[in-house]
């Protein structure tokens, strides 16, 4: 299934109560939280979008076509959101082969999220695609054209959601490695949470970084505890740089090392790691990832994010700290008979002894005693 011959059909006709606000119209990074989540779905490629509107549908609905999209009025929204989604449901025509349900105050889902399921529909094993993070259900799911005619007759309690559970039999969980499927916005609270996490949405979380490695990969248990082991090194190196006065990214630094070996074992493995994380939009962890065997340092450089990992990874062996030499002398006994093995070595420990003298007379002090820290 391409993206093209998907519809997106989002839900913007509450009235915001619990908001004190219209979330619609609400900026959320430079724009409205409605204008973002149109473009989530053109940014996809999705084919259709249809945007539900309600409560003060009279404003939405030149934005709505400025944006593009379609809009559907729905005259009983004070009913709820099932109205909303029903009214939705009731501009697809016939040919549609799967529509996305997402709210419009779940405004983050990342696009990778859109392509996952969009694979699994199209993979043909279910009717229903949700996508989950950690095991639980969130938005969008992704329904398929035939159960438009359910829906339309469903009466039970529940709304969509209670059909769905009916439905249970068609349905696929698609995990995905979005923290964002669940995060809504429905106070005050939430909508300041998720304007300070945009600021850096495109550094995956901790727990994203865990979907990652052992639900999406299932990296080996050794694998996943070296990452943690020269994340948690790279955060101490980078705190104190930031302690002497420099700025680094401290979540960008955390998160690039806990994947920085997402796909060792595989030949070029940095090469195809950091391809694997442009191709989840995550271009900055990317770079430090497909830099982090090998880094040119120039003297005189400003110190960057990828130089921290990349030295953080050549003081940990497994998941434990041995310097640079506990690092790399073994390997010269390893490979004393292979003269481009031994190059290539030398070349990298020297690469390691240059990074690790302007680290700690930038930080102003000891990488040995960074290491020890508990």
């Amino acid at each position: 299934m391409t993206p093209q011959s998907a519809t997106a059909l989002v839900l913007a006709a509450g009235l915001s109560k619990r908001m004190g606000d219209f979330k619609p119209l609400m900026r959320l990074g430079g724009m409205t939280i409605l204008e973002r989540v149109i473009r989530l779905f053109q940014f996809v490629g999705v084919g259709r979008i249809h945007v539900v509107a309600g409560h003060r549908a009279a404003e939405l609905g030149p934005l709505i076509e400025r944006c593009g999209a379609r809009a559907v009025f729905n005259a009983r929204y004070a009913e709820g959101m099932f109205s909303s989604v029903s009214a939705g449901v009731a501009s697809l025509n016939d040919t549609t082969t799967a529509f996305f349900v997402l709210p419009v105050d779940i405004p983050l889902v990342r696009p990778a999220t859109i392509h996952d399921l969009l694979q699994a529909f199209a993979a043909g094993s279910a009717e229903i695609c949700h996508p989950t993070f950690k095991g639980r259900r969130g938005h969008p799911p992704l329904i398929g054209g035939r159960h438009i005619d359910r829906i339309l007759k469903w009466r039970e309690p529940g709304g969509l959601a209670g059909l769905l559970t009916r439905l249970e039999a068609h349905a696929y969980d698609v995990p995905v490695v979005d923290e964002f499927i669940l995060a809504d916005m429905d106070r005050p609270e939430d909508y300041g949470r998720l304007a300070a996490r945009l600021e850096d949405r495109d550094i995956f979380s901790p727990a994203e970084c865990d979907a990652l490695l052992n639900e999406r990969l299932r990296v080996p248990p050794a694998v996943a505890a070296h990452g943690r082991a020269v994340a948690e090194l790279a955060l101490r190196i980078g705190q104190a740089l930031n302690r002497a006065g420099h700025s680094m990214n401290l979540r960008l630094i955390f998160a690039a090392a806990l994947v920085h070996d997402l796909t060792r074992g595989s030949p070029h493995h940095a090469r195809r790691g950091a391809a694997l994380l442009r191709g989840l939009d995550m271009p900055l962890m990317a770079d430090i990832v497909e830099s982090h065997m090998e880094l040119s340092v120039t003297e005189g450089s400003p110190i960057r994010e990828a130089e921290v990992v990349f030295l953080a990874d050549k003081l940990i062996c497994e998941d434990r700290f041995v310097g640079i030499d506990g690092r790399f002398l073994p390997r010269f006994g390893e490979h004393h008979q292979d003269p481009l093995s031994l190059a290539a070595i030398r070349q990298k420990l020297e690469s390691a002894r240059r990074s690790a003298e302007r680290i700690e007379a930038a930080a102003g002090c000891s990488l040995e005693r960074l290491g020890r820290e508990p």
